[in-house]
């Protein structure tokens, strides 16, 4: 058991959503406080076109097939203990996991380095810090 214990130590998350899946992962075999490049990826429930549920929603009628079709977020990430940060850029991924050309640079907040989601038509984000 530690200080941060049941939440994470780099990532503060507020949500619109109900149900969701938020992960920050290092590209760069650091530790996230001293990483250069950070992927995060937030995304909620995951079908198959043309999934159907019984009326009971206890099991599916038609399983559906590709594309698979994930739900964006909306709400506000905070990376925090970002050491010696002087600058956030956040990159949207297209579908395959490549870089787009939409990006926005992080704020900075007294709480660490906010990013707005759902924006870019995208659940993966690739971080760049500049120090």
């Amino acid at each position: 058991p530690g200080a941060h214990e049941g939440r994470p130590r780099h990532l503060d998350v507020a949500l619109e959503d109900e149900f969701a899946a938020v992960t920050l992962s290092d590209l760069d075999d650091r530790p996230s406080a001293r990483s250069g490049r950070l992927i995060l990826s937030a995304g909620g429930a995951v079908a198959n076109t043309g999934t159907r549920w019984n009326e009971e929603r206890t099991g599916l009628v038609e399983w559906g097939g590709a594309p698979t079709v994930v739900e964006p977020i909306r709400g506000r990430v905070v990376l925090c203990g970002l050491e010696q940060a002087k600058g956030v850029e956040v990159t949207a991924l297209d579908s395959g996991g490549r870089e787009t050309t939409s990006s926005r640079l992080a704020e900075r907040t007294e709480a660490g380095w906010e990013i707005e989601l759902g924006w870019g038509g995208t659940v993966w984000y690739v971080i760049a810090v500049t120090r």
